[in-house]
């Protein structure tokens, strides 16, 4: 079988592709890339509060370095949930976080999927035709539309193709540029606010580095170079990333989720056995039944039935790559459904999503499939025969699942197609279609997957190398359309959504000294979808531990207390001789900010003064210009004596080290940026030494 060269690719033209690459980006996620369906669940309520707090601090010119709202304060900076410390969220940040804003953010974070995946496909010598079939796989995979509601998942693996090219390019060419290309891709991977990605990413790193090394000997005599530059750019990651490892290491004691998890906690969050099945098709997992024994947003790992068969010819087509990504990705796969290995390696059990591993088997998955498609297009008629084999298999499998469903369950489809047709709205639609029955998700599945196949055997037929592209990417966007309802987004509007936000105050008023019990709280389901209401209400204090997963052990402690509720009969400032009743004294706050506090104090007796933010060390107090101790009260609160008269009091957040982390971190990027661009050289490795 005779195919031609590709004549799209080209340095020149990759606009062309990144102009694709959006259309198909657009298409595939329509649900999301409209604005009219808002993301489901964490998206808004466990991601979005930290980003929304970090944007109305920046635009009220005060530090955001404490967020007073959330569960009586924590310091978000060391949130190690919250990208606070990517560039990316600084710049949405600056913009002005909101639920548009936060949907062009996930958006482009897809993108940069897509984007880096294709630079990584043309280093590795595919075509522009298949690096953009590579693109999309990744980036319309099972992870992006079953994870798209973990914004911080998605944040640290779309860097992921970026971070394997630099240590590909550090393999060929090993130097300090490519050491600092390197550790900035690691940089963007660690800050994508989630600890999972991380670690995964650094097994998967030391398992490829370790396989490629052996498999291609010709390395040999390089290889203490190699991993010299590879020593400079973990080197120039810990000094980046400095501050947050200094964060990091000083809120674990306090940190609620310090300890490892238990293995029965894990295989919930697991890609487990029988979540195999979305590799053939993501429907498969979409209905809930006890077989998959984990949350449906951890069993999807499709990168199209395509690939899941070049996947296997990839064999045929002899590189130096194949082999350490297969050891990686069948690694990646293993650690992803947890079990023994939890007890085995270090770091691992600390994670309770483990599902989330399962990105690095798709990115290898990818990757050979790439491979599996270039071995198509340049190899034999032997390659084609095994590939057309493999696409009839599949079709007569799948035929025979559609026929028997059509015959014995006709009565049950046609039921479900009934109340979907019924159905008013595309809201409605969608639900009518998530509410059916397993044979409905059966009968969709394989429809989708015959017309797939259908379409792949006239193009292998009629030696189109363009229309087997197409429908790879066509398979790709309607299976992504049809998933996402299912875990990304629901059947609220965004605009509702932000209009919860929008009756929220602006920037960053003072808040009103009222008792804790009498602050308003908004129902369950706006809950769900927003998020709590003390993330917005710009007030102080919350009756109850709300649902974000970052707070303080003591926090904990105190909602888990008999003592909490006297607590909340009074405001976040009160004398603590009087817990119970009006005081005597008059409180007024004369300045906020959420790192600096001033309050003037009235006090008729020597006193205590308790400020309802949780204890953490940073915190300073002054009275009258000097500073006095801060003692914990009430198992997590702030605490300071007042003494007879006025109390001129002041509370600052203030962490010097951090800021001397920052300067270190910041002063010796711009250094290596100034040398990357006019000093340093492609030199070799010898001449460097």
């Amino acid at each position: 079988m005779k195919y031609y060269p590709n004549n799209i690719a080209g340095v020149t033209k990759n606009w062309i592709i990144f102009i694709l690459l959006f259309l198909i980006l657009f298409i595939a996620y329509l649900p999301l890339s409209s604005f009219y369906f808002g993301m489901k669940n964490d998206a808004f309520s466990d991601n979005f509060p930290n980003k929304f707090f970090l944007s109305e601090a920046i635009h009220s010119g005060m530090s955001p370095l404490w967020n007073p709202y959330m569960n009586f304060g924590f310091p978000v900076y060391a949130d190690m949930g919250f990208a606070f410390w990517n560039p990316i969220t600084w710049i949405f940040a600056g913009i002005g976080y909101n639920a548009y804003t936060l949907t062009c953010e996930v958006l482009f974070y897809l993108f940069i999927a897509g984007t880096s995946m294709f630079y990584l496909g043309s280093y590795l010598k595919f075509s522009a035709k298949i690096s953009l079939a590579l693109a999309c796989m990744y980036m319309c995979s099972g992870f992006f539309t079953g994870c798209l509601q973990y914004i911080n998942f998605i944040t640290a693996a779309s860097f992921l193709p970026a971070a394997l090219l630099a240590l590909l390019r550090l393999l060929e060419q090993p130097c300090i540029k490519n050491s600092f290309l390197l550790a900035v891709a690691w940089y963007m991977v660690v800050a994508g606010g989630h600890p999972a990605i991380p670690v995964g990413f650094g097994y998967f790193t030391i398992i490829f580095l370790v396989t490629f090394l052996l498999k291609n000997k010709e390395y040999w005599g390089n290889i203490k170079t190699i991993l010299l530059y590879t020593a400079v750019a973990l080197l120039l990651l810990l000094i980046f990333y400095l501050p947050a490892i200094y964060s990091y290491l000083n809120i674990i004691p306090y940190y609620a989720r310090n300890h490892a998890v238990t293995e029965a906690a894990q295989v919930n969050t697991g890609f487990t056995a029988a979540s195999f099945i979305s590799f053939v098709s993501p429907f498969f997992t979409a209905f809930s039944k006890n077989i998959f024994g984990a949350d449906v947003a951890m069993r999807n790992a499709y990168f199209s039935i395509s690939g899941l068969l070049l996947m296997l010819i990839c064999c045929t087509y002899k590189n130096k790559y194949v082999v350490p990504v297969v050891f990686t990705a069948l690694f990646s796969l293993l650690i992803s459904s947890g079990g023994f290995v939890y007890n085995l390696l270090p770091l691992l059990s600390f994670i309770r999503t483990n599902g989330e591993f399962r990105i690095f088997s798709i990115l290898g998955f990818c990757i050979l499939s790439a491979f599996g498609l270039k071995a198509l297009f340049t190899g034999d008629e032997k390659t084609t025969r095994f590939y057309r084999r493999l696409l009839y298999a599949v079709l007569a499998v799948t035929s025979t699942v559609f026929i028997y469903v059509l015959i014995a369950e006709n009565k049950t489809i046609i039921h479900d197609i009934h109340n979907i047709t019924a159905a008013i709205s595309l809201a409605e639609k969608i639900k009518s279609f998530l509410d059916g029955s397993v044979q409905m998700f059966l009968f969709a599945s394989t429809a989708i997957t015959i017309l797939v196949i259908l379409f792949s055997i006239f193009a292998l037929k009629s030696h189109r190398q363009n229309f087997i592209i197409g429908i790879i990417i066509f398979d790709l966007v309607v299976n992504s359309l049809v998933y996402l309802p299912i875990t990304g987004v629901g059947q609220v509007t965004l605009c509702s959504i932000q209009s919860v936000y929008d009756n929220t105050p602006k920037g960053m008023p003072i808040p009103t000294l009222a008792p804790i019990n009498q602050i308003k709280i908004m129902d369950s389901k706006t809950t769900g979808l927003t998020g709590d209401i003390s993330y917005y209400n710009k007030k102080i204090g919350t009756t109850y531990l709300t649902d974000y997963p970052s707070y303080f052990i003591s926090t904990d402690a105190f909602f888990k207390s008999t003592v909490k509720d006297s607590i909340f009969k009074r405001p976040f400032l009160f004398l603590k001789s009087n817990p119970d009743t009006d005081s005597v004294a008059d409180i007024t706050v004369t300045k906020f900010a959420p790192c600096d506090w001033s309050v003037v104090v009235q006090s008729a007796n020597e006193d205590s003064l308790v400020f309802l933010q949780n204890h953490y060390k940073y915190w300073k107090a002054y009275n009258n210009n000097k500073e006095v101790p801060v003692t914990k009260s009430y198992i997590t609160f702030i605490s300071i004596a007042v003494h007879k008269g006025q109390n001129d009091i002041r509370f600052v957040y203030r962490d010097n080290w951090l800021y001397v982390m920052i300067t270190i971190s910041v002063v010796s990027f711009i250094i290596c940026l100034f040398l990357f661009f006019y000093k340093w050289k492609h030199a070799s490795a010898a001449r460097l030494q």
